[in-house]
């Protein structure tokens, strides 16, 4: 999980050196949403 977490977020970063206009804290926020989703025990 935890090599799975950090891919996406280096993916994330090195989509918005890219496409710069890019919204980077929304991306964000629905990464670590799907994040905690994936990782919870419900």
């Amino acid at each position: 999980m935890a090599v799975s977490q950090q891919s996406s977020i280096d993916a994330m970063f090195e989509y918005w050196r890219v496409h710069p206009d890019h919204d980077l804290l929304t991306h964000a926020d629905e990464l670590a949403e799907l994040l905690v989703r994936a990782a919870r025990a419900d």
